[in-house]
């Protein structure tokens, strides 16, 4: 049995930081597609994991190889329990799928269609998104929002935002788009170091002289740390639309990324200043930040080719991105390096 599955990844329009106090934050799911091959067949339960950064094995609760693959074999679990009637080949194939878009999540999800279509069983989104959050909890070294699996599974866009009683995350499907003549480019700026998640938390909470966890906060204090960014919000909002004026959308990405330079660092600052420079409408941070961190690009059409051009004379790796429509989906197998 052969199968290869293709999920999308995501970026966070809006909403990076803020979003840990409460204020509503958006996430996009993108068509830079993270693609998974399994291969089963019956045997002695024994896995073998293959990808550009290296392979591994896993038979008998022994692990050797590329440690990067641990993260997914909670899914083992899930599916299987303590028997596994196959022997699995998984090839992940994607390429150049920069940090910071969901990918843990992206794999788990595309990994997990898999197995239900080896199971012969249906997909919920439910089955799905839990399985992106098994992956994402040992991928981020703690619970995650559930931002980059609800995304992925749900394929739409989701408004989100964190709840304080009880404690939790909201999600909630919604329909938008571009203005019109205007496409998103995404800029990886990494050069061999990155910062953690973790560590720039607690940077963005330093610079705004935060000294409490939000759950011991007040809701008047959280609101007084995010009310400068929700009248950007508001305004994001408001123009991603057919008939969105790409200006003032460029304006307020550029306002938010503003109140993110706490979390920014010199690759990023170097790409917003090349895309402003060059005719981009907005540029900004998506994601944590820090070193290594990605940057989205709001450009005109006509401008796109010319900025990837040019970043690339910098040294930047960058792509345009539509905002994804497929979801996960069943791939034809043709011919699997």
């Amino acid at each position: 049995m052969r199968i290869l599955i293709s999920a999308s990844t995501k970026v966070i329009l809006t909403g990076e930081h803020f979003v840990v106090y409460g204020a509503p934050a958006l996430s996009l799911p993108i068509d830079k597609r993270n693609f998974v091959f399994l291969e089963a067949k019956k045997g002695k339960g024994r896995i073998f994991f293959k990808s550009d950064r290296g392979q591994a094995i896993f038979f008998e609760n022994r692990f050797q190889g590329k440690e990067d693959f641990k993260i997914f074999l909670p899914l083992f679990s899930f599916f299987f329990k303590n028997k596994i009637p196959f022997d699995f080949k998984i090839n992940f194939l994607s390429k150049k799928v920069p940090k910071g878009l969901g990918n843990s999540a992206s794999l788990a999800i595309a990994l997990s269609f898999a197995f239900f279509k080896a199971l012969k069983k249906k997909p919920r989104k439910k089955d799905l998104f839990y399985c992106g959050q098994l992956v994402d909890q040992i991928a981020h070294g703690g619970k995650p929002s559930g931002i980059d699996a609800q995304t992925i599974s749900q394929g739409k866009p989701q408004l989100f935002q964190k709840k304080f009683s009880p404690l939790g995350f909201s999600f909630k499907n919604i329909k938008i788009e571009l203005p019109p003549k205007s496409s998103l480019l995404v800029v990886d700026t990494f050069r061999g170091e990155r910062e953690t998640t973790g560590k720039l938390i607690k940077k963005f909470a330093l610079s705004y002289g935060i000294s409490k966890k939000p759950e011991e906060m007040k809701e008047k204090e959280r609101k007084k740390i995010y009310q400068p960014y929700l009248s950007i919000f508001k305004v994001i909002l408001s123009q991603l639309k057919r008939e969105g004026d790409p200006e003032k959308l460029g304006w307020a990405l550029n306002k938010n990324h503003e109140l993110l330079k706490s979390v920014s660092c010199r690759e990023i600052e170097k790409v917003i200043r090349i895309a402003l420079k060059n005719k981009a409408f907005g540029a900004k941070l998506t994601g944590a930040g820090g070193k290594g961190g990605a940057v989205i690009v709001f450009v005109p059409d006509e401008k796109k080719e010319d900025l990837i051009s040019l970043f690339k004379k910098f040294d930047f790796y960058s792509f345009p991105v539509n905002i994804d429509t497929k979801g996960i989906i069943e791939e034809k197998i043709k011919k699997i390096k």
